[in-house]
């Protein structure tokens, strides 16, 4: 018998995981992912890594970089990375469904708008300032 130390820890993680929603892929209704409600420190993270993805995998220079704020450029790309940081295997709900670089290579656009609805309210609802 083998002892996978990180199934461990991923099993005692989500016994006292997170916080979460199981949601369906958005025109699919056999794909199932959770949901988490993103720290602070996780939405600060998915920004600036939507900005290095920028600067830096794209080559976008400042002046390029300041033009992307008028056709929503670098919004996009943050939901992704939040995206990429929210959605999980819905069976170890600590570990993220995908890395943003595959997220970015097969999501839709109405998918991602879809997906940040969903996210933002689930957001809402288990926010307790809603109340």
């Amino acid at each position: 018998m083998s002892f996978d130390v990180a199934e461990v820890a991923r099993e005692a993680v989500g016994k006292t995981g997170r916080t979460h929603r199981l949601i369906e892929w958005p025109g699919d209704r056999g794909r199932t992912l959770g949901l988490v409600v993103l720290t602070e420190e996780e939405f600060t993270f998915a920004a600036i890594a939507a900005a290095r993805y920028l600067r830096n995998d794209l080559k976008l220079d400042p002046i390029e970089m300041a033009l992307t704020q008028s056709d929503l450029l670098l919004e996009r790309a943050r939901d992704v990375f939040l995206l990429a940081t929210a959605l999980r295997d819905p069976r170890h709900i600590d570990v993220p469904a995908f890395d943003a670089a595959s997220l970015r290579q097969s999501i839709t656009t109405e998918e991602r708008i879809a997906l940040m609805q969903l996210y933002n309210k689930f957001v809402e609802d288990t926010s307790p300032l809603t109340d």
